[in-house]
């Protein structure tokens, strides 16, 4: 019986900078911050990069901690992991903590 090799990727691990520790513990919401990154990990199969990083609207000063990935996958995978990630997120952050985690992809 021949054994065929699996290609292991590395799980990706976002920095969370100082910047980004002040955001969550400002909102409250350095319980929820370790949760959303499994959440990311878990759903979207091929993350190839992951960055977290403050974003504020200049007109209205909203802010928001925006999840960034980059994934591999067909068109239809990325958008199943998405609503998966969504469904979970609703289910494990409440409103309006929730708000203030943002996630963007981009496939590759």
């Amino acid at each position: 019986m021949a054994k065929h090799a699996v290609k292991v990727l590395p799980l990706m691990q976002p920095e969370v900078t100082p910047e980004v520790r002040r955001f969550c513990a400002k909102h409250k919401i350095e319980q929820y911050l370790s949760s959303t990154i499994e959440l990311v990990k878990s759903c979207f199969e091929d993350v190839r990069e992951f960055h977290l990083e403050m974003e504020e609207d200049p007109e209205t000063g909203e802010e928001w901690l925006s999840i960034n990935v980059t994934v591999a996958g067909t068109i239809e995978e990325v958008l199943a992991s998405y609503e998966q990630y969504t469904s979970l997120l609703i289910s494990k952050v409440p409103w309006p903590q929730r708000s203030l985690f943002r996630l963007s992809y981009n496939i590759v």
